[in-house]
């Protein structure tokens, strides 16, 4: 309870589990310890996204790309809530940004696929899924758990892209 990486990496299991509330209430005890930890105000942000809270999501966002370390992540949380917000415009600027980002250093495609699917292209996020997938990132390990991909998980599609992972995680 003294480190706030311990406290966002209880957030991030919230989260997970769509407890957002209690996410929210894991990242703000991080940022009461350190304000200017970066990677809180993002996950902040991202919970409080799916929580409908867009306003304040935008504004942790943007505390968030303060933070150095991942500008990315930041840009692609940032373009979500935008999107869910009803901001295509700005979550368009988001995947522009990211394709400009992209041309000087990695940007996981994941990044894409949820601004597309946040901002209701089934086609365009499982496309950004399936390249997440062939690329080898990381965070596809997520998923299976991961909110954002909650407007596609029903499709058949990206049931296939699950069951490819699992396939391949099982050689």
């Amino acid at each position: 309870p003294s480190s706030p990486v311990i406290n966002v990496g209880v957030g991030w299991c919230f989260y997970h589990g769509r407890r957002f509330d209690e996410a929210i209430k894991e990242y703000r005890a991080a940022l009461e310890i350190s304000p200017d930890f970066g990677l809180a105000h993002a996950v902040l942000g991202m919970a409080l996204e799916h929580s409908g809270a867009y306003a304040q999501a935008i504004e942790e966002f943007n505390k968030a790309s303060q933070w150095k370390a991942s500008p990315s992540f930041v840009l692609a949380g940032l373009g979500c809530a935008h999107a869910l917000a009803g901001h295509a415009r700005e979550a368009r600027q988001a995947l522009d940004q990211l394709d400009e980002a992209a041309r000087k250093e990695y940007v996981p495609a994941v990044y894409h696929a949820a601004i597309w699917a946040a901002l209701g292209d089934k086609d365009r996020g499982i496309e950004w899924t399936r390249k997440a997938v062939e690329e080898r990132s990381d965070y596809v390990v997520y998923l299976g758990s991961e909110p954002w991909a909650d407007p596609l998980r029903a499709d058949p599609r990206f049931q296939q892209i699950l069951q490819d992972v699992k396939e391949q995680r099982a050689k």
